[in-house]
């Protein structure tokens, strides 16, 4: 049976140009067990491509401009081949900055058109903004046969957001996107770009998400500025410790020796990632020892420190997880994402589910006035050909 999104953006693309698509994809979301904020520290992340996805149709058009399409809502951008310039449509510099990075790659395609929809809640924390641009990059990779690795992809779609479209996160929604497989996560180390692949056996627990239903936009957020205060906390520790190249480096006993020069913004940041680094490598072995209990324990302390070291939580996801804590079966829980928003991640025993999630909506709804959405994951395999 065909996806709904994946209908929509079929019907759409033969309506707009009378002719059916040469080639459709599924670009996945992804979700983060543990690991926020850590990756353009080149640290340690544990993400998974999800079910739920960008879906793309793509045909050559045989001339000098790219047709592009957002089946939802309707939106509709034409640039030319080479020479163009960033418009008023955000979603349309994705697909720019990966054009413009194959460009300097040497790779020069020829016109498309490109429809895309997708069933990703948009402002979720569910990396919607990667499933784009690594969706169109491999799709232009397969339709006129660069024959880019899904690693390069990955690389292409990271430098694309950073330098054109200028979001300064790091690699990890493009690892997901590209090298996942199904009902595994992965074990990332951002500065080397090794990764093993990790099954999780979870015959008792679930992984959930609630959306807050809280939109956030990252360029315009405190996002950027967290990574210019992570970089200036490893600028001051390198004065004393030249090895240093990025926090991922720094352990507990240098940070507290520079913590008057660091101040105590700079210093709870260093702190939040220096922990939340050791806390993956953790999870990792509490997962291997099906020790689910100290895996929750760890993503309810990433939450603490997002929230009060790092700054990056709001109050309806710190609600969220305050009724994940307070709700016995409920084993962790912490907000998943860039912040300021989106979603939590919850790990609890199958039986407490539906009570959890009906009670933690009601009292939601009670506090802020606002219907939180349950989203349920199921973990899947890379951004693939349909």
């Amino acid at each position: 049976m065909m996806n709904e999104a994946l209908e929509r953006v079929a019907r759409k693309f033969e309506s707009d140009f009378g002719t059916k698509p040469e080639l459709i994809l599924r670009s996945p979301g992804r979700i983060n067990l543990i690991g926020e904020h850590t990756d353009y520290n080149m640290g340690f992340v544990v993400p998974s491509a999800i079910d739920k996805s960008v879906y793309f149709a793509f045909r050559k058009n045989g001339r000098d401009e790219h047709r592009l399409v957002a089946a939802d809502p309707a939106q509709k951008v034409a640039f030319p081949v080479s020479g163009f310039q960033k418009g008023e449509h955000f979603w349309a510099h994705f697909l720019q900055g990966g054009l413009w990075k194959l460009d300097q790659e040497g790779h020069q395609p020829g016109g498309v058109d490109v429809v895309f929809g997708s069933d990703l809640p948009i402002g979720a924390g569910l990396s919607s903004s990667s499933a784009l641009s690594c969706g169109f990059l491999e799709g232009m990779n397969l339709l006129f046969g660069f024959e880019i690795s899904r690693f390069d992809i990955a690389m292409l779609g990271h430098f694309a957001e950073r330098e054109y479209v200028g979001l300064k996160g790091g690699i990890m929604d493009q690892f997901a996107n590209m090298l996942s497989k199904p009902d595994h996560f992965i074990l990332l180390d951002c500065r080397s770009k090794e990764y093993t692949h990790h099954q999780l056996i979870m015959d008792e627990y679930d992984i959930i998400l609630i959306n807050t239903c809280v939109e956030h936009k990252l360029t315009e957020s405190d996002y950027n500025t967290r990574s210019a205060e992570s970089a200036r906390a490893a600028e001051i520790i390198r004065d004393r410790y030249p090895e240093v190249r990025s926090l991922r480096d720094v352990s507990l006993e240098m940070a507290g020796e520079m913590k008057n020069q660091l101040g105590d913004v700079l210093y709870r940041r260093a702190m939040y990632v220096i922990r939340e680094n050791r806390r993956v490598l953790d999870t990792i072995q509490a997962c291997h020892r099906n020790d689910y209990k100290k895996v929750g324990e760890n993503l309810f302390a990433s939450h603490a420190g997002l929230r009060d070291e790092y700054e990056v939580s709001c109050k309806e996801l710190d609600f969220l997880v305050d009724q994940a804590m307070s709700t016995e079966g409920v084993l962790g829980a912490r907000m998943m994402g860039g912040g300021f928003g989106g979603c939590t991640i919850n790990l609890l025993e199958k039986k407490v589910r539906d009570h959890f999630v009906r009670r933690t909506l009601n009292l939601y709804r009670q506090e802020f006035g606002i219907e939180a959405q349950l989203i349920p994951v199921r973990l899947t395999g890379s951004t693939e050909v349909i």
